[in-house]
């Protein structure tokens, strides 16, 4: 299964770190080099507060917060209905007046639906 995940370079290519050779290629000091390159938390594409933490289908775009799901009924990347979902980490980032919100609000997925999609989530290894 392949997932996209919403991410963003706040540079620009004109902004990165390193000096340019005559032919305008980017020469990077390796100082500044690390690799593997420290994880960065991703944010909801909508609040752009709390992390990612639903993948949205049949697009698989994984790009929302469990806060901004309850609000929306097409995905934000490419405006596809949204049909299910399923976690790929842990909600419990979100503050108890938004996540009573977010169980008051019409339910997305039913019941059965979120028995199979709690199954799906370990059945494939993701953390609910």
């Amino acid at each position: 299964m392949q997932l996209y995940l919403a991410t963003g370079n706040p540079l620009s290519y004109e902004d990165e770190p390193g000096q340019k050779d005559q032919r305008g290629a980017l020469l990077l000091d390796s100082a500044h080099m690390t690799w593997p390159p420290p994880p960065v938390e991703q944010l909801c594409v909508v609040c752009q507060y709390f992390p990612l933490s639903r993948a949205l289908l049949p697009c698989r775009h994984t790009c929302i917060c469990a806060s901004c799901f309850g609000k929306l009924d097409t995905c934000p990347m490419c405006r596809s209905p949204i049909k299910s979902y399923f976690c790929i980490r842990s909600e419990e980032y979100l503050p108890d007046a938004a996540a009573s919100a977010n169980n008051s609000a019409p339910s997305k997925p039913e019941p059965i639906t979120q028995w199979l999609q709690d199954r799906l989530t370990d059945f494939l290894g993701f953390h609910r």
